[in-house]
């Protein structure tokens, strides 16, 4: 990440191409990170004080940068910039700013800021004033390194809230393959046993068959059957007699 954009550095070929990102606008970028999660997202400061976000994309033939959103701010001070899961963090020579960047597709939307003073007395310690941002280091996961200057060092582990992906729920009847799955196997089964004439004849009709309830146990048996991947005898009975 460069003032201007991005560089792109070849070491095998050792070439430099230099990529001018869509959205910055003849903008200076004074402070990047790129984000620890989704390292094809990207956050930028411009000496303007305005805040971006944006992408980039590259493959073996070109790489691409465009900035989506752009928020200004209310300072132009010098920044530092890191990300924990879900967050930006941006540290001026006074404070430490959060930004909430979950929505991927969104403007970071600020959230706290403590003052850098007010983190040093509570580890007992006093901060002088700095005109310089804090180094900011992280882990990619939770834990956080905020330099204090005058040679202190502080380790915070980020309780900040982060959304989880949902597991979905194991519901085989719900899975659109097993309904058609049981469909087809039950189409070719009903089609095969009247062929054979066995809807005719209750004598040969077994569980599940012919006017014959299913019950539950039955429907049980077939399920376990399907998750072994064999149908087994009476699958394509019940399924005719369920969807026919």
């Amino acid at each position: 990440i460069t003032q201007g954009g991005l560089t792109r550095v070849n070491m095998r070929r050792l070439e430099v191409q230099n990529i001018e990102c869509k959205g910055l606008n003849a903008s200076t970028i004074v402070s990047a990170s790129f984000d620890s999660q989704a390292l094809t997202r990207l956050y930028a400061m411009t000496t303007e004080g305005d805040l971006l976000a944006g992408y980039v994309t590259t493959d073996s033939h070109s790489t691409r940068c465009t900035f989506r959103s752009r928020q200004p701010l209310e300072f132009t001070e010098p920044s530092t910039m890191a990300t924990v899961r879900g967050y930006l963090l941006m540290g001026v020579p006074q404070a430490l700013g959060v930004f909430n960047v979950s929505a991927h597709r969104g403007a970071p939307q600020y959230q706290i800021g403590e003052d850098l003073g007010d983190l040093a007395r509570q580890m007992g310690l006093e901060r002088a004033e700095q005109h310089h941002p804090p180094l900011l280091l992280t882990n990619r996961q939770r834990l956080v390194v905020v330099s204090l200057g005058q040679g202190m060092v502080a380790t915070f582990e980020s309780k900040l809230p982060s959304a989880h992906r949902r597991k979905r729920e194991n519901r085989m009847w719900g899975q659109p393959l097993v309904f058609g799955a049981m469909i087809l196997v039950g189409v070719w089964q009903y089609q095969r046993q009247k062929a054979a004439g066995v809807f005719n004849d209750p004598r040969q009709a077994g569980p599940g068959m012919a006017n014959s309830p299913i019950t539950e146990e039955e429907v049980m048996r077939t399920v376990e059957r399907l998750q072994r991947g064999t149908p087994g005898p009476g699958v394509g009975s019940i399924a005719a007699k369920k969807y026919l």
